[in-house]
């Protein structure tokens, strides 16, 4: 857990060996030489950071670049977010920073793409939750087998890379952004990790999955035979952050709650998947509920209101109900309060042709009427003739978790018929299941609730459709796809041995 403390200004000095090249949180105010020039006293100086943070080693390669503003950011690219945000595009300006990289040597080939990803994340953390407000930035390439990697201080942090390192994989480029995330959330909102770890690291794994896809678009799944990446070999899938968040939330849904103490969680695993992943994938939930742009304006709201404070969860939640316009206290209580499973799914379909007479014994006006198969042969006829038919469709959703919609959310159902049309109806989702009946000129093809994927915590999306008539071509075509690529892998593994 990172330390919790108070905002302070530092000044520190560090006397090292002459051969050290150092890094430290905040800017370098001076380098004075030993009279026997064998060593160095430096002073760093940084104010209102609540920690501090130093390295030094004779290996390191020192780079340093400028993020300039006016030439990583256009004039639209203000205009569009100062309209989006409803804030005056001054508000919105990016000040030029120093950026510093301590590399070993055997990586220096990787010094343009450790700075490109570090760009990246000073403009979009800076254009969406606000303006970074220190001059400096230091990221450090920590040394091999120390356990040094993926941690962050007050403007300064460490990275993370290998030897070899192939481009479609966004390593080291993930560690980057997400580490010099945390000089936002955890560094600038300070709150407490051992007792609300999701505030930095949920909320920081969401802010990198968008800055990462915005960026990069995305990446390869990694992987290695002796150290050598096969990614060079095998076309491996490519994901997006928030898609493999998801696949760790669905897991540990029902273990502990997001919010739990950090000390309290039921193992490790659950510590992470939950503070980090689980957490992701509800505020990217929240995103699809409310719409990029309105969660936006939260997730800046909250940045700036409570920039050099200590936030609690309340706070976040109470940012979310002002801005977005609604009591969303059901959402946090669902999702981050409870280790509760999401999952609605359709669990009957059927569609079939309305019948004008049905056999039986009816009351009609008061007298008892018999309905026989004479009857209904003579009615079809009649309905053959004016070619013009009519279809029941029965649609029912089950809610098979116990966590449930609240306050203004539905659920859409979207039934599709095999002439082209289609029919949406919503659900409040509160009851175990609802069953809809429609009565239209089609027959119905398929139904699927949640067409627009916007319960991203969903455990079961297999669930949320249902064909009238289940197909083979779906099953045939990704069984294709798995022996054609289990059969590509092993042919390169052949050719290694």
């Amino acid at each position: 857990s990172e330390f919790f403390a108070d905002f302070a200004d530092f000044s520190v000095h560090i006397t090292v060996p002459a051969a050290f090249v150092v890094g430290a949180s905040g800017k370098q105010m001076s380098a004075v030489s030993a009279a026997n020039g064998k060593t160095v006293s430096y002073t760093f100086e940084q104010s209102r950071i609540h920690d501090f943070a130093w390295t030094a080693d004779p290996d390191y390669l020192k780079v340093e670049r400028d993020f300039l503003a006016a030439r990583e950011v256009t004039a639209a690219e203000y205009a569009e977010l100062a309209a989006q945000l409803g804030i005056p595009g001054e508000e919105l300006r990016l000040p030029d920073v120093k950026m510093t990289l301590l590399i070993k040597p055997e990586h220096k080939a990787q010094i343009e793409r450790h700075f490109k990803a570090l760009r990246a994340a000073l403009k979009y953390y800076g254009l969406w939750f606000g303006p970074y407000p220190y001059e400096t930035v230091t990221m450090v390439d920590p040394p091999f087998r120390t356990g040094s990697g993926g941690m962050e201080y007050p403007t300064l942090f460490t990275a993370g890379t290998g030897v070899l390192r192939d481009k479609k994989v966004l390593s080291p480029e993930g560690v980057i952004i997400h580490e010099f995330g945390h000089g936002y959330w955890y560094g600038l909102v300070a709150n407490n990790e051992f007792e609300e770890a999701w505030l930095d690291e949920g909320i920081n794994t969401y802010s990198t999955g968008r800055v990462q896809g915005k960026a990069y678009g995305p990446g390869m799944f990694s992987a290695s035979l002796f150290g050598w990446p096969l990614t060079r070999l095998i076309h491996f899938p490519v994901y997006f952050d928030f898609e493999l968040d998801r696949l760790a939330a669905i897991m540990t849904a029902e273990s502990d709650p997001v919010t739990t103490d950090s000390w309290l969680f039921s193992s490790r695993m659950s510590y992470a998947m939950n503070v980090y992943m689980r957490a992701s994938t509800n505020l990217n939930t929240l995103e699809r509920y409310l719409g990029e742009e309105s969660m936006l304006r939260v997730m800046r709201a909250f940045q700036m209101r409570f920039r050099f404070r200590h936030p609690r969860t309340q706070d976040f939640i109470d940012t979310v109900n002002e801005v977005s316009g609604q009591d969303l206290t059901w959402f946090f209580n669902e999702l981050f309060f409870a280790a509760h499973n999401f999952d609605y799914g359709i669990s009957h379909l059927n569609s079939y042709e309305k019948k004008s007479l049905s056999l039986g014994i009816f009351e009609v006006d008061g007298k008892r009427q018999e309905i026989k198969p004479e009857d209904v042969e003579r009615q079809e006829r009649q309905d053959k003739e004016k070619e013009r038919k009519t279809y029941i469709t029965d649609v029912t959703i089950r809610r098979h978790g116990e966590a449930r919609l609240g306050g203004q959310a539905r659920l859409k159902l979207r039934v599709v018929f095999e002439d082209g049309s289609e029919e949406i109806r919503e659900w409040d989702g509160l009851d175990r299941w609802e069953s809809f009946r429609l009565e239209t000129t089609g027959r119905a093809k398929y139904a699927q609730i949640d067409p627009d994927l916007i319960w991203l915590i969903d455990s079961n999306l297999s669930n949320n459709s249902l064909k009238v008539k289940p197909g083979r071509a779906g099953i045939t075509r990704l069984t294709a796809r798995l022996v054609f690529w289990v059969q590509n892998s092993l042919h390169s593994l052949n050719a290694l041995i």
